[in-house]
């Protein structure tokens, strides 16, 4: 008898370990606090996407639909509206509290309030915050509360590993980042694995805020990884990409999307998986989320709705190239301060704007930083060294300007002009930026700043680009051609 029962629960066993397992995971990421649902124009006419009360009538409506789930956001839910910038976050904890996520990652975004307000949210939550490779310096622990979560699904336990991008100090004021130290990614995530397999997980999950490169570089050196939930690059992969094994899912941004991943797991390995992402458009709000969401927007005072121009053309950014946004700010300053030169980082330029009525609020949701501006002087010849670095490839992220232009052919500077005439060797030129672009400046500029002066203006951005605005009245520019690369048509 004593045989039959140990033979029944060894076959039981053996089932239970070749059993199909079925899990969908849900995922969302770089909402930047766009609680509200933004217009946009199509051919058939316009319609409202987004909002985070429709965000989760969408998911809450597809989730009945499964029976295993996981619901996860990949970070940078801060920054990018007046009410997160007012409440210094505050305002979407109180929203993700509702909305409660079953894992949270932090994004570099969560960092621009400084580290101890951020840290001050944690014990506050109703869900896992996650974070593995933020070391707190100071105290001699990680950052974060948690480096990782076991979420537990029917009969499947998931381990699920929050990673944050290894430039983190680069994505953030100094100041917000003091006492901090960023552990490489890869490493990182093989000693948690490593830790969750001795646990008996049953399938891991890492949860990024690395964007999608590095994700992909991930899964190449880490393949004992089954999914990777991303964010940071505001990717819209609409079909997952699997790389060496591993499925990697990321969801565009600001809560336009829905990412939804169906997975069939056996033995610990997916055996098939279907992704998609759900479009958020036409969801009937969630009645105690948008409660909170008005009771948040209450508090920012009904100026931000003043009309204050018109806008002729849609102004639309271009982290690549020349954007007729960029063009229009980076001249905004230009004019305003009376300097040869201006320039603005791309990513600094939040939101596209179609044309028509602007508004205070617009130019808050542009320019959410709250940066200052800074001036400096180089001379021609460390002029033509900062344009050399633009076109080196050293420079990530493109540079708008205003009164420079330059031709390249590939990583060849052909020409400079400086308002028109070429620059002097020993000529100093005046130069204005912000802030964050000085608090990095070998990255942007590729000069050192040691022999360089700096005079620090009190004045914020969004408020110079508003007063500028109300001036103009009409709002008018175009992509010209400053930056000109001979043979690129």
């Amino acid at each position: 008898m004593k045989k039959f029962l140990l033979l029944l629960l060894l076959s039981t066993t053996l089932l239970s370990c070749e059993q199909t397992h079925e899990l969908t995971i849900f995922h969302y990421n770089d909402f930047h606090s766009a609680n509200l649902p933004t217009k946009v124009k199509t051919d058939s006419g316009d319609v409202w996407v987004g909002g985070v009360a429709e965000l989760y009538s969408l998911y809450h409506s597809e989730a009945s639909k499964v029976e295993n789930q996981i619901f996860l956001n990949a970070g940078d839910d801060f920054q990018g509206s007046p009410v997160s910038e007012i409440t210094k976050g505050e305002s979407q904890i109180e929203l993700l509290k509702l909305v409660r996520p079953d894992a949270f990652v932090l994004g570099n975004h969560e960092f621009d309030y400084g580290k101890g307000i951020l840290s001050s949210y944690f014990g506050k939550v109703n869900f896992p915050i996650l974070c593995a490779n933020v070391w707190d310096k100071e105290k001699g622990e990680l950052l974060a509360p948690f480096p990782y979560t076991v979420l537990k699904s029917g009969d499947l336990k998931i381990g699920v590993i929050g990673l944050l991008a290894e430039d983190l100090l680069e994505l953030v004021l100094k100041e917000n980042s003091k006492g901090m130290k960023v552990l490489p990614i890869v490493e990182t995530a093989k000693k948690y694995v490593n830790e969750l397999k001795v646990g008996e997980v049953d399938f891991i999950v890492a949860l990024t805020h690395i964007g999608l490169k590095e994700d992909i570089r991930l899964a190449q050196n880490v393949p004992e990884i089954d999914v990777i939930i991303g964010g940071h690059s505001h990717t819209k992969v609409d079909t997952p990409i699997v790389e060496n094994g591993v499925v990697i899912c990321q969801a565009g941004s600001r809560g336009e999307f829905l990412g939804k991943l169906d997975l069939k797991i056996k033995e610990g390995k997916v055996i098939s998986h279907n992704g998609v992402l759900i479009k958020n458009v036409g969801y009937r709000p969630d009645k105690e989320i948008a409660a909170k969401v008005a009771e948040f927007e209450s508090l920012v005072s009904e100026e931000l709705s003043e009309v204050i121009a018109t806008l002729e053309t849609d102004w639309v950014r271009n982290w690549h190239g020349e954007s007729n946004l960029g063009n229009w700010e980076t001249d905004a300053m230009r004019e305003k301060f009376g300097c040869d030169i201006a320039f603005m980082n791309s990513g600094g330029l939040r939101k596209n704007l179609p044309k028509g009525e602007v508004t205070i609020r617009d130019f808050w949701e542009i320019n959410p930083f709250g940066n200052t501006f800074v001036e400096f002087k180089v001379n021609g010849k460390d002029l033509r060294k900062l344009v050399e670095f633009q076109v080196s490839g050293k420079n990530r992220e493109f540079l708008q300007l205003s009164g420079l232009s330059y031709t390249h052919l590939g990583k060849e500077v052909q020409e400079i002009l400086v308002n028109g005439e070429k620059p002097k060797a020993e000529k100093f030129y005046s130069i204005i930026v912000n802030n964050y672009m000085i608090g990095h400046f070998y990255k942007f500029f590729g000069l050192s700043p040691d022999n360089i002066e700096f005079r620090e203006l009190d004045v914020i951005d969004k408020e110079l680009f508003i007063e500028v605005a109300r001036e103009q009245k009409v709002l008018k520019s175009v992509v010209e051609g400053r930056v000109k690369e001979i043979g690129n048509h």
